[in-house]
């Protein structure tokens, strides 16, 4: 059967003086036991041929979830849809790559450092300055930064030993560098002085980027954390603006809305006046209360349009002559609604959307109407109708979306009365605010 493992990988020498890294898949049975019971080697690396072999048959590489793996001479031989192939014995060069692929992505190291180093020099000493002057123990020094540095030092030593000694990693594996010309390579080499911290992780396109600018390196890496941190892509900005935000003492963010709200509130954000203000952080705090204002002005707006349609909803009833509702007997009553409470009391207890979906606008507009059928005082039903009176939608308790349907007795109530009923539509002018 598959098994999701831990993984372990390990530098082993084989034909004498060939360096190989090996992922080997461990399983518990008992995960309350530490021992493993099962373990078998699944994926190789030969770091002399570059060449990598797989072991296929018994396992099974999935994007999501890594390795399945079955382990040999198991009695469970299941089948599953997610993988293919039944439990065997395979070797481990049954399947050849020429070069590293995913096997080695999944994989703890665990041996020590120093075991791995004198691995190295056995079967590969003409890496002894390279590995010397590499810091094993740099957290940015990863296994797979090893085996990069250790290929490209083959094509470039002296350059690849000097960074590395230098603790530049990523600039000693960059191709694109060993293909600039000797002033632009001077450049950068020159510039690297200034890139104390986080050197593992230096990008050339930055040291680039840091040249091209013309800042002092302090400015320039405040100006790169201005536009990267918790901007995530957001809001990239020029480095006049970053100056001018730093002399005037404004955050990032602070900045960013203040230029919304002036937009927002129909100014030219790219005349200067706007974009960069003499007091940005008063400027702001002006602007946010123009902003408070106007919300406050549009939400007294919006009453007075919410009344205008409880009016209406008012005079739409009693024009159809069902503001006091029809008894349709067994306790059962039609109405047409028209006050708030009404909306509110069925979209509570029958889960429906009429009064958030504002459907008490809809048919103040006279674009349909609205009637409900409620049982003993209590909310069963509600029928929207056309002024066609074609139903256009009539549910139940919406709790349940696969079983929402009114009684058959209200069904038939609302047949029997759309039979008869003559709907009047009330003129609606809406006075503008």
């Amino acid at each position: 059967m598959a098994h999701k493992c831990d993984y372990f990988l390990r530098f082993e020498i084989e034909n004498e003086n060939e360096l190989v890294l090996i992922n080997q898949a461990c399983y518990k049975q008992d995960f309350e036991i530490q021992d493993y019971k099962y373990k078998l080697d699944i994926y190789k690396y030969n770091l002399t041929t570059k060449k990598a072999y797989v072991r296929y048959g018994n396992v099974h590489y999935v994007n999501l979830g890594g390795w399945l793996v079955d382990f040999p001479n198991e009695k469970c031989k299941t089948r599953y849809g997610y993988y293919y192939g039944y439990n065997s014995q395979i070797p481990l060069c049954d399947y050849e790559e020429t070069s590293r692929i995913n096997g080695l992505e999944y994989g703890r190291l665990e041996m020590s450092y120093d075991l791995i180093k004198d691995l190295f020099l056995k079967s590969k000493p003409e890496l002894k300055y390279l590995l010397n002057k590499i810091d094993f123990y740099n957290p940015r020094m990863t296994i797979w930064k090893l085996l990069d540095l250790i290929d490209m030092w083959y094509l470039h030593p002296s350059e690849v030993e000097t960074l590395a000694y230098l603790g530049f990693y990523n600039l000693a594996t960059n191709k694109s560098l060993y293909r600039l010309g000797k002033t632009k390579k001077k450049e950068i080499i020159n510039a690297l002085k200034y890139f104390n911290d986080d050197r593992g992780m230096i990008s050339l396109i930055n040291v680039q980027n840091f040249i091209k600018s013309g800042m002092k390196y302090e400015e320039w890496y405040s100006y790169m954390c201005w536009n990267n941190w918790r901007t995530q892509g957001r809001y990239i900005d020029d480095i006049e603006t970053f100056r001018y935000c730093q002399r005037k003492n404004i955050d990032k963010y602070r900045y960013h809305d203040m230029l919304a709200m002036a937009s927002n509130q129909g100014h030219d954000i790219e005349d200067e006046y706007w974009k960069y203000p003499n007091d940005p952080n008063a400027m702001h705090d002006r602007l946010l209360e123009t902003k408070k204002e106007l919300e406050r002005i549009e939400r007294e707006k919006e009453l007075e349009r919410e009344k205008q349609y409880w009016v209406q909803l008012k005079k739409i009833a009693v024009k159809n002559k069902l503001d006091s509702g029809v008894d349709l007997g067994n306790g059962y009553t039609l109405f047409m609604p028209y006050e708030y409470e009404q909306y509110k009391k069925s979209a509570d207890e029958l889960h429906q959307c009429i009064l958030a979906s504002k459907y008490y606008s809809k048919v103040a507009q006279g674009k349909s109407l609205l009637i409900m059928i409620w049982h003993n005082g209590k909310p069963s039903s509600t029928c929207e109708i056309d002024f066609d009176k074609k139903i256009l939608q009539h549910y139940g308790n919406e709790l349940n979306r696969e079983d929402c349907k009114p009684t058959e007795f209200e069904q038939e109530a609302i047949k029997k009365f759309l039979a008869t009923f003559k709907p009047k539509k009330v003129a609606f002018k809406e006075v503008q605010i």
